[in-house]
């Protein structure tokens, strides 16, 4: 380094901001310098202060806190138990770590998922496509003549904060078919999801059927699970969106077959959406085509060998049906 006509206390201190040096008068004719950690020890100004972290990830935290402030092992303690991080260091950087924890441990924004999984047949097929495209003759496609690209808005004015008319209408309509005896309500589930992170709702039920009698004479019993299960991943945009990662399978115990094998039915789909907070969308596709065959007999007759096949009848019942699922995110307010 070569120096001409600077004053040694500018260069001092030009040397000082360059590696992050400080001082510190260690006698009457000597100062000394070096980092503020290793002078803290020297001058005995460090300090310990403890902090309880309220909401964040403490594994993940602990990380992120280090790389912002330049805090070293010896310097961290960490009691999971008490949720609570001891620091041990000198008051610049302390100033630095309540400033890091202030901003890192946030409260985590949630979002209220509330569905409603609806199963209907053939006769309802015209009256619940008139209600989805209700919902759905309010999305328009904007292009931008200078791109290829283009964007879908949603453009429903009865649009207020916490539920649109459309939610209102899709929902009465299929309550009706529900009167008529046309479809059934599968499930209504709600559930509250911690941005970025998976909820589950399983509403799935354990079906119990007799396999069969052991030597004993006793039956034995086995089960199936069946039922609807909703996994949901949000993430809230700035702009009053939420972006949905969703699987949804749902499925029926239908009884046993001729031979006696156990019949069930599974549906599922996968999807990611991005929606305004509040807007109902719809899932379907979900078809199933199946055809249950239950048997009759009269009493006593027909449970003789051979002869009582005479008394007894099977009978065929071809079913279609089809699930749609009407999902809304509603973003909480901390």
């Amino acid at each position: 380094m070569s120096l001409v006509g600077i004053e040694a206390e500018e260069l001092i201190n030009y040397l000082m901001n360059q590696y992050d040096l400080t001082c510190y008068p260690a006698g009457v004719n000597t100062i000394a310098f070096g980092t503020r950690d290793s002078l803290s020890k020297l001058s005995g100004k460090s300090e310990i202060k403890s902090f309880r972290i309220a909401y964040a990830d403490l594994a993940q935290f602990n990380t992120m806190l280090k790389n912002l402030t330049g805090l070293t092992d010896a310097e961290y303690t960490q009691d999971e138990r008490m949720r609570t991080v001891h620091i041990n260091t000198n008051p610049a950087k302390m100033r630095k770590v309540e400033e890091a924890i202030t901003r890192l441990d946030v409260p985590a924004r949630q979002v209220l998922i509330r569905a409603s999984i609806f199963e209907f047949n053939d006769s309802a097929t015209q009256d619940v496509q008139i209600a989805i495209n209700a919902v759905y003759d309010k999305w328009t496609f904007t292009s931008d003549p200078k791109s290829t690209a283009g964007s879908i808005e949603y453009v429903d004015r009865t649009y207020s904060l916490g539920r649109s008319n459309f939610d209102r209408y899709i929902t009465g309509t299929l309550k009706a078919l529900e009167n008529k005896s046309k479809g059934r309500t599968i499930a209504n589930p709600s559930v509250i999801a911690i941005d970025g992170q998976e909820a589950t709702i399983d509403l799935k039920q354990k079906v119990l059927y007799s396999k069969g009698f052991n030597e004993k004479g006793n039956v034995e019993w086995g089960s199936e699970e069946v039922g609807p299960e909703l996994k949901f991943t949000p993430r809230i945009e700035e702009n009053g969106y939420v972006y949905l990662d969703i699987n949804i399978k749902t499925g029926d115990y239908l009884g046993k077959d001729t031979d006696g094998n156990i019949q069930t039915t599974t549906r599922d789909v996968t999807t990611k959406i991005r929606v305004r907070d509040g807007m109902p969308f719809v899932i379907g596709g979900l078809h199933q085509d199946g055809q249950i065959t239950t048997e009759a007999k009269f009493p006593i007759l027909g449970d003789i060998p051979l002869f009582g096949e005479l008394f007894k009848w099977k009978n065929n019942e071809h079913n279609k049906t089809q699930a749609v699922m009407i999902v809304t995110p509603y973003i909480l307010n901390n």
